[in-house]
């Protein structure tokens, strides 16, 4: 064997070893980002079922009554299907926590702070596919959030310093983060909450 064959034999052992090395280190890389975005979301989930366990209902958070009842809507109604709109309003403006334990079939509370319609819609009509009630479909909701939320910072925090170190990093301290009622953070999933995941993509 020449020393030129030699030289190709040897090139090609260690371009072979180099292959194996980057594989096993793509490995690592996934395995740490898959378990940082698992512990991201088992935070999450936990701290979503530890709200809804034993509660008396989403009723009882906040404005709740306000976003389910958009979500009752579409579930029976079209995006351009306005008639009796008003008259459901105004039937059911006085809903209150704690009356009959949930919102009405047919609810709009406010027609006049009726925004986040996207995201209601959506919601709606998923609720009228998989035939659960809008309640149901406002608690599963904030799991679906939280996860689409999980998804779009990999995609910002991937490009951002040393991968997968950033990525690791950046979910264990957004497992923790929650928010406040001034932007609607983690705790809070209603349309401002896929406003602000959304306009997150645009840094992607």
């Amino acid at each position: 064997m020449c020393a030129w064959e030699v030289g190709q034999k040897v090139n090609k052992q260690k371009h072979s070893l180099n292959t194996q090395g980057i594989g096993r280190r793509n490995i690592l890389c996934r395995i740490v980002v898959v378990a940082a975005f698992c512990f991201f979301l088992f935070s999450q989930f936990y701290s979503i079922y530890f709200r809804w366990y034993n509660h008396y209902g989403p009723l009882g958070l906040g404005d709740s009554d306000g976003y389910i009842s958009r979500i009752a809507y579409f579930k029976d109604h079209s995006l351009f299907r306005k008639a009796g709109l008003h008259d459901i309003t105004d039937k059911y403006r006085n809903v209150r926590l704690g009356q009959n334990g949930k919102v009405p079939d047919e609810c709009v509370r406010d027609f006049y702070t009726f925004y986040g319609i996207t995201s209601a819609m959506a919601l709606g009509k998923l609720a009228s596919l998989i035939d659960i009630s809008a309640e149901k479909m406002f608690q599963y909701n904030f799991y679906i959030g939280i996860f689409l939320a999980g998804l779009v910072l990999f995609l910002i925090l991937k490009n951002i310093g040393t991968y997968p170190v950033t990525v690791a990093v950046g979910f264990i301290i957004f497992a923790f983060a929650s928010g406040t009622g001034h932007y609607h953070g983690f705790f809070w999933v209603v349309p401002s909450f896929y406003g602000v995941v959304f306009w997150l993509l645009t840094f992607y």
